[in-house]
């Protein structure tokens, strides 16, 4: 089981926290300050069995949420590619080793009004 935790001592310092079953265990997994998550959704599929798990970023230099694989081993993120123009959250593998995610795009569209000529 994974989880957010935070130490007691340095509660500025996040980390995750890895729950062991069989031996009982619990190991603490460091989070990188440069790439804070976006949440914490842990979703069938979102962790494969080598230890990678799909998060989505909170970045500065984004105004979206890209996704990452995020190695619960060494805890190091590495950003995967998008459109850039997107949320990707909910992030799960697939059999063959894709990703598939959800996706909120950006629509808008800009209006001007302007006055009738009578």
């Amino acid at each position: 089981m994974v989880c957010p935790a935070s130490s007691s001592n340095r509660p500025d310092q996040r980390s995750l926290a890895v729950f062991h079953l069989l031996p009982l265990s619990r190991e603490s997994i460091p989070l990188d300050p440069g790439s804070p998550l976006f949440g914490f959704f842990v979703s069938p599929g979102t962790i494969r069995g080598d230890g990678q798990m799909l998060v989505s970023l909170n970045v500065a230099d984004s105004w979206f949420n890209p996704l990452a694989q995020f190695d619960l081993k060494t805890g190091r993120i590495t950003r995967l590619a998008g459109d850039g123009v997107s949320d990707l959250r909910s992030g799960a593998w697939t059999r063959d080793g894709g990703v598939v995610a959800s996706r909120t795009g950006l629509v808008s569209a800009i209006w001007k009004f302007t006055p009738d000529d009578k």
